[in-house]
């Protein structure tokens, strides 16, 4: 199923240029993150969508948001249209959670392979 959602993601060129200009500037890391938040929300979207049977033609990832693309929304029932639209916002919930953990872990001690925190 994730596997089915990620071969539906499309990165717009421009975005490599922010992700470059990041870099260039030092905010890769800033960057990276917002990156990864807008994907998991669309992949919220897509997710609901998906598992109501919806058609989904693309998500895309533009350089200062996202979009999850699908057919024939409008002639679905209002529950589902709801919980489609409320999926992607839902998202942000355990978000924090995930990156408290990962604060932690680092603030713990535990043994690193890399400096990538």
């Amino acid at each position: 199923m994730i596997s089915f959602l990620f071969a539906k993601i499309k990165i717009h060129p421009v975005f490599w240029f922010v992700m470059a200009a990041g870099a260039i500037t030092g905010h890769f890391w800033e960057i990276a993150i917002a990156f990864f938040i807008v994907l998991v929300h669309e992949c919220g979207h897509g997710f609901a969508a998906y598992k109501f049977g919806w058609h989904i033609e693309q998500i895309q990832l533009l350089p200062f948001g996202g979009v999850a693309k699908v057919e024939h929304a409008s002639d679905r029932p209002m529950r589902e249209e709801w919980l489609v639209i409320l999926a992607g916002p839902l998202q942000h919930l355990w978000l924090p959670l995930v990156f408290l953990f990962l604060f932690l872990l680092r603030r713990s001690g535990v043994p690193r392979t890399s400096n990538c925190f």
